[in-house]
């Protein structure tokens, strides 16, 4: 027994001063400090950044499209002699006077001046979806936010799971003393020691088990907040002030408005509508401005030809109109309005599940308040049920197995509340996340 009670004693002293030294080393942050430092260094956050200013660019790129073309080229070239076969294949031919060596220069210039508003519309449609790709931004963000609000809070959990373990077995020492007393005594049996030191022992090993977990969430924390792996974090939380139930309606009016799978189903409409008009703009005539310029050796551009230098510039209008596209096109178009209807359609399935997550979440949220008051009944009732079987085991009119029970009963009850009150603010982040708020 003595051996037994000195290795849990061994182990509980191991635990203590590993908490000693986290302390000694801990980071204190509050929820704001925390969603700040998550959106500077999130990885993930910083991907969506870049896939944002990705289309911005596209954007800008559609807008230098409008810009008119310019090329310019040079070439120099070598001419073979030009045999004339004037008296028959077989006969030796006669030799034209070539210009051998010919230069070349010039620059070419088109400015669009008509598409039927096909750049217009491109430049329309890289505007909804930089709008779109905002929208998956905020939804990256408010994700890896609300993933850290629940690490933050599973956090501030384990610590005050491993707080209340920790009043709760000095109170268990204190008991198993006052059991050892009664065996010392006479009065009781050693089963009832070695039940009370059994119990002890398992609250030592919860205590590492609690320990162990809050390793791990401590780490995944740190990889989002930009600390190093063995930072301790400690979560500065006022877990008694928790937040009011909004009215339904106003919940629901949020979330219609601001639902990030809303937004984005809505751009999404925008983007096919504005597709269609792209498709029907290639049945339309293309009008542009055209320009060039020449400097060349030698003259083959009026007759006679000669050798020397000129320079000719010319300008003009052209015009195009593709008769193959009224045909082609047919079939693209009728694409582009069934892609619209999906969208529609798609547009409104959106809607409803972000309803239905809405009542989900809103009666969730209601149903863990009410737990909390629950539970605060359930904690007081059990300890004054451990504080009656504790008189009336030491009075010997209870069992020892009666005040275990009692004993664990508080301990439950109390873990409880505290898990019911750590869940009301995970409902209310969870809330706020599909309302599109958070």
């Amino acid at each position: 027994m003595k051996t037994k009670s000195g290795i849990t004693t061994v182990i509980f002293y191991l635990i203590t001063g590993v908490l000693f030294a986290q302390n000694q080393n801990q980071q204190k942050v509050s929820i704001n400090t925390l969603l700040e430092k998550v959106a500077v260094h999130s990885k993930e956050i910083k991907i969506a950044e870049h896939e944002l200013e990705q289309s911005f660019l596209d954007v800008d790129d559609a807008q230098n499209n409008k810009l008119p073309d310019i090329s310019v080229n040079a070439s120099v070239d070598k001419a073979t002699n030009f045999p004339i076969y004037d008296s028959g294949l077989f006969e030796k031919p006669s030799q034209h006077d070539v210009i051998h060596t010919l230069y070349a220069t010039n620059a070419n210039f088109y400015l669009s001046i008509y598409e039927g508003l096909k750049k217009k519309n491109t430049v329309k449609l890289k505007e909804i979806e930089a709008c779109l790709q905002k929208e998956l931004f905020l939804e990256t963000e408010a994700t890896v936010k609300l993933q850290a609000v629940h690490l933050f809070l599973d956090l501030f959990l384990q610590d005050e799971l491993r707080a209340a373990l920790l009043t709760d077995m000095k109170e268990k020492e204190h008991q198993l003393k006052e059991i050892k007393d009664l065996f010392d005594l006479g009065v009781i049996l050693q089963s009832d020691v070695l039940r009370a030191e059994l119990e002890l022992s398992k609250r030592k090993m919860t205590l590492i088990e609690i320990e162990n977990q809050r390793t791990k969430i401590n780490q995944k924390l740190n990889v989002l907040i930009g600390n190093q792996d063995e930072q301790w974090v400690q979560p500065i939380f006022d877990i008694d002030d928790l937040p009011k139930l909004p009215l339904f309606s106003e919940a629901l009016q949020q979330a219609t408005t601001n639902a990030y799978a809303e937004k984005q189903s809505h751009f999404h409409v925008l983007a096919v509508e504005k597709n269609l008009e792209l498709v029907k703009a290639n049945n339309n005539v293309k009008i542009g401005l055209t320009g060039s310029f020449q400097f060349s050796n030698p003259q083959i551009f009026l007759y006679p030809y000669n050798d020397a230098w000129y320079h000719l510039g010319l300008v003009g209008i052209k015009a195009s109109y593709s008769l193959s596209e009224l045909y082609k096109n047919k079939n693209k178009k009728k694409i582009a309005k069934e892609a619209i209807e999906q969208a529609h359609m798609h547009h409104e399935k959106v809607n409803d599940d972000v309803r239905t997550a809405l009542y989900k979440e809103y009666l969730s949220f209601d149903e863990a308040l009410k737990y909390v008051d629950v539970f605060k009944l359930n904690t007081k009732y059990a300890a004054e049920n451990e504080r009656i079987l504790k008189d009336a085991y030491f009075n010997q009119t209870a069992l020892i197995t009666d005040l275990l029970d009692a004993n664990v009963l508080v301990v439950k009850s109390n873990f409880e509340l505290i898990q019911a009150q750590v869940n009301v603010f995970k409902n209310y982040y969870q809330l706020q996340f599909t309302q599109g708020t958070l």
